[in-house]
């Protein structure tokens, strides 16, 4: 069967060999490039006068001088103690983040030291909530047009969550570089609808103007891999084949304004992150995991030298939930909760002998569904619902419009809401298949392949904290809430991006950085003396941190802890190495491209 793993030859390796930017096919078209791309431009240590985000290098000296900052708070206060609450990523990254800078300060003061982390999630699993029920595609900047900040810091956070978990990622086997590679593409095309907020030519324009790299003068659009329609294209002696093409691919072309490739956007396993944290924390001194219990307000308890949690004494506490338990009330937005569905489908074994391999697509920019891939490190992690689809080709839709079916500016109304829904779902109510069957209808408008090459597998519900604003945008925010703790020891930590997590650990670094916390200049003296008694400086909560992105991904909701156990069993096994492939073309820029899928 082809999948949609493709591999195309390195980009700077193509310009040093007489192509012109990025786009430019091999003319020997040996290994000419296809819609799934290596990545390997991005992973090519030198690489770095071509790459227009951080390069590999750039992104492990950051992620290292971050790595370092931790360490020096752990060998100044060995005894450090911190609460997460909430094991979706941020919960999750902070931890594993302070389990290695443990280990190497134990290494650096000779002795094991006595630092701990202690996680709370709510559910018997990591990863259980919005952190495992989202679109899993690491995101370059492209799904976001209109916002030129969350373009850039996806370009600049892209390379370092590819290098600081590497085995998140479906590979592929690139013959070039005789090495695994993330790689998972996607097409993007801008609906012909008078809903989108862009055309066709306006996003060309936005994504040439985007040049993000100093020493550069590449821009994103540099980085596609060509286009598949547009208004040129249509008016081109090369129409009838190209729509031909477009068709084959599965899309109605009378729909679609105009559609290009991009190659440099991996997709994450779903059942990977969450078994693989749990090993790891298992097996650390460091970490502490309680599963299976909630924290809310009333769980807190502040004391002049700790606050307490379930009686449990902390220095600082993360309440990493997605803003779902103890909220942050924010003063410049108002926060609500959507509930929103996921519909599964899988591809059907019959199509093997199909011209092409099934794509992931977005249609923008508005209120338009997408299809996006679901897939599993192994198999024996497919839900209940899913087992039946073992070794067939999962993948997602999602709909900006439809896919949000009921909303609330109350957590816990919000969460009664989805418990309702999954009953709903269970009994097989109408008012559930006829969302489902709208969102598979859309969709299929303008993949009219959905109804011929898939069928439907399952559906799941997951709550996105989101604030009202007018350009859609999502925040980052790292703050000392003091309505929890009046000596700033409860930090919240919001966001809606699923690679800001590097941005955040940043900003909970400055706020115990006795450095940044000097420069910020004095605060509460009875606070301060008292930080200082554990080691510490806090920042006034004035100085917190705020980015603005608009939403796509879903992010950590979960909150809560109990015993060291997951339902899933025995962690994960080593990647699975895909070296089979089958093959199959596609035009683009008047050459051909073959498709290497893996099979």
């Amino acid at each position: 069967m082809l999948l949609d793993i493709l591999k195309i030859r390195n980009r700077s390796e193509r310009r040093r060999r007489g192509h012109v930017k990025g786009r430019r096919l091999d003319n020997r078209n040996r290994l000419s490039s296809s819609l799934h791309s290596s990545f390997a431009s991005l992973l090519s240590l030198d690489n770095t006068e071509h790459s227009v985000n951080l390069s590999p290098s750039e992104a492990r000296r950051s992620l290292s001088q971050v790595h370092e900052r931790w360490v020096d708070q752990l060998v100044t206060n060995p005894d450090f103690k911190i609460a997460v609450i909430g094991g979706g990523i941020y919960g999750c990254h902070f931890a594993n983040a302070f389990k290695d800078a443990c280990e190497k300060a134990s290494l650096i003061l000779k002795e094991p030291i006595k630092a701990k982390l202690t996680i709370y999630e709510k559910d018997d699993e990591l990863f259980s909530q919005a952190s495992g029920k989202n679109s899993f595609r690491i995101h370059k900047g492209f799904h976001y047009p209109r916002t030129g900040n969350t373009r850039k810091m996806c370009y600049n956070d892209h390379n370092k969550f590819i290098h600081r978990y590497p085995n998140f990622f479906q590979k592929v086997f690139d013959e070039e570089r005789q090495e695994d590679i993330p790689a998972f593409a996607k097409v993007f095309a801008v609906a012909k609808d008078d809903k989108t907020k862009l055309d066709y030519d306006a996003m060309r324009d936005l994504l040439k103007g985007a040049k993000y790299h100093e020493n550069c003068g590449d821009s994103m659009w540099d980085e596609i891999d060509g286009e598949l329609w547009s208004e040129e294209i249509r008016n081109s002696v090369d129409a009838n084949k190209q729509r031909k093409q477009m068709e084959v691919l599965g899309f109605n072309p009378d729909l679609i304004d105009g559609a290009f490739l991009v190659q440099v956007e991996p997709i994450l396993y779903a059942d990977k992150p969450g078994l693989w944290f749990t090993q790891q924390f298992l097996q650390s001194p460091f970490i502490e995991l309680r599963m299976g219990h909630s924290v809310d307000r009333e769980d807190i308890e502040t004391k002049a030298k700790h606050v307490l949690v379930h009686g449990s004494p902390f220095d600082l506490i993360f309440n990493c939930t997605y803003n779902q338990a103890i909220p942050l009330q924010l003063s410049a937005h108002t926060a609500f909760y959507d509930l929103c569905i996921s519909v599964i489908v899988a591809e059907k074994k019959n199509v093997d002998t199909d011209p092409m391999p099934a794509v992931s697509f977005g249609i923008f920019d508005g209120p338009f569904p997408s299809l996006e891939p679901y897939d599993f490190a192994s198999d024996k992690n497919l839900s209940g619902e899913l087992q039946k689809y073992k070794g067939h080709k999962l993948f997602q839709i999602f709909d900006v419009e439809l896919s949000s079916i009921a909303r609330s500016s109350d957590p816990s109304e919000a969460h009664t809401l989805m418990e309702a829904w999954e009953e709903k779902k269970k009994n097989g109510c109408q008012e559930y298949e006829q969302v489902v069957k709208d969102i598979w209808d859309k969709c299929k408008e303008f993949f009219p392949r959905l109804g011929t090459d898939f069928e439907l597998a399952g559906t799941w519900f997951a709550l996105k904290t989101k604030v009202e604003d007018e350009n859609a945008s999502r925040p980052l925010i790292v703050v000392s809430d003091k309505t929890v703790d009046e000596e700033g020891r409860f930090v919240q930590v919001f966001s809606s991006k699923l690679t800001s997590i590097f941005e955040a650990e940043e900003a909970v670094l400055d706020l115990i950085d006795d450095d940044a916390a000097a420069a910020a200049g004095p605060v509460n003296a009875q606070a301060q003396a008292r930080a200082q008694a554990s080691g510490l400086r806090l920042r006034p909560q004035a100085q917190c941190y705020t980015y603005f992105y608009p939403l796509h991904i879903p992010l950590i909701t979960s909150h809560s802890s109990s015993t060291p156990t997951t339902k899933k069993g025995p962690i994960l096994e080593q990647n699975r190495t895909k070296k089979t492939h089958a093959h199959a073309h596609v035009d683009v820029d008047n050459k051909s491209r073959s498709l290497i899928c893996v099979q």
